[in-house]
Order: C-alpha cells, then structure tokens, then sequence
C-alpha cells in the first residue's frame, strides 16, 4: 500500500473510534468538508509530498502499528494522587490537571469546588482529549457494577462536560447521569433519548443489563427539558483499576 492511501487508511480507523469522521474533524480542528474529501478519496491534497517522501526512502509507523524498531522497553511506576489540599494542580506543557472529584454513585454536591480532592494528570495531545477543556475525572465506586464488564469498579472515567447538550449520537454514548428525585443519584449509564407522541423520553441503559435493567424518565415532567440536569458529562477516557487484572 502507498504511503498516503496508508495514512488515509489510518485516519479512517480513527474516525470510526472517535465514533464518526464529524468528531474526528472537530477534535484536529480541521474542516468537516476538507476532512471529508481527503477519507473519500475525492481529494489528495498532500499525495506528492508522500511520493516524493516514499522516493526517498521514508517510512511512516503509525501508533497502531508494531514494528522491531519501534519498540521501546515498557517501564511500570507506582502512581501517586496528588491532595488538592496540599499542593496546586501541577503545571506543565504536555500535560494537564484534572481534578479528581469523587465517586459515581454518590449523592448531591460531588460537583462542586470543595469535592475536589485529588488531580489526575492527563496529556494533552490524545486524540481523546484534544480540543476539550472542561473536563473532569471521577471514580467508578465500590459497588457500582452496571457496566461491567466495560467499566469496573475503581475505574477511573475522564468526562467532557461541554458535551452533554445535543442529543447523544451515535445513541449509546457513555455518561456521567443523574436521576431525577430527592437523592440524586448519580451513576455511569450509556443514553439514548426515545421520541414520543407527546414529548421525549431519556433511557438510562447499563451493560449489566441483566441485574440492571434500563430505566426510563420523561424529560420533560422530571428534568424539566435542562439537559443539565440529567447528563454530567460525556466519557470520553478510562482507566482500568489494575489491581484486579
């Protein structure tokens, strides 16, 4: 395969993990018709540059790829919680601070300022992360096992919370909710939101669905229609508490 077809190969895995060509765009801040034209093939902006590259004998290794001399020996580190009360948020150019503001499944007030108490270091130039700024990370809790085996208990879950206010698509994202009532609770569920006669309907769905069937509210009567109120933000990263594997 030639080198701009492979790359243009790539870009197309990519935007079907990003979840569609649109996200992808948005997150490299490239124009979606640009965007568009160079993953159809209708466009090939850059393919000379490539040919005379590849005439050279240069070689791309893409970061899904596996190769002999790009290996690199893996170096484990025991990590470490920053306290928010004992230090500020870590200052760097290729990393930024998240805070830490606790547990899914706990009640009112895990939002606010005073909750936080500890900052998760992220870098900047993931694909995941890139372009977004408000951010937030909480912890999957102790007894929280409706998405497994997806997210386990202890996970940690990085959310966007810019993205929460057109309806979830593809339907199925992944969010920080809240539902509606006296204790707030808030929990990690995947959304999908049901058009009805007269109305709308927002589904709360786990991936344990046996032990935790989907739950249902009108969004209108419950949430009063503030999208705010009902989704936190959008799961956008994860980490795996690796003390289980």
């Amino acid at each position: 395969m030639k080198m701009y077809d492979k790359v243009i190969s790539w870009l197309n895995r990519e935007a079907e993990s990003a979840g569609s060509p649109a996200r992808l765009a948005e997150q490299l801040g490239a124009a979606r018709s640009t965007f568009y034209k160079a993953l159809r093939g209708d466009s090939r902006p850059a393919e000379a540059i490539f040919d005379w590259m590849e005439q050279l004998g240069a070689t791309i290794h893409l970061p899904d790829e596996a190769g002999d001399d790009t290996i690199r020996e893996v170096c484990f580190v025991e990590a470490e919680r920053v306290n928010a009360k004992e230090a500020p948020p870590p200052d760097s150019e290729r990393y930024m601070a998240v805070p830490l503001v606790g547990q899914a499944g706990a009640g009112p007030g895990m939002m606010g300022p005073a909750e936080i108490y500890s900052w998760i270091l992220v870098y900047r130039y993931h694909r995941s992360v890139l372009n977004r700024s408000n951010l937030l990370a909480v912890e999957v809790g102790e007894n929280q096992r409706s998405m497994a085996p997806t997210l386990n208990p202890l996970d940690i879950i990085l959310l966007d919370r810019n993205d929460i206010y057109a309806e979830p698509a593809p339907p199925g994202n992944i969010f920080l909710v809240q539902e509606p009532g006296p204790d707030y609770a808030k929990s990690v569920k995947r959304v999908v939101f049901e058009r009805k006669k007269h109305g709308l309907n927002i589904v709360f769905y786990s991936d344990n669905a046996v032990e935790y069937p989907p739950r249902t509210f009108d969004f209108e009567a419950e949430y009063g229609g503030d999208i705010t109120k009902a989704l936190i933000g959008r799961v956008v990263w994860a980490w795996s508490d690796m003390t289980r594997k």
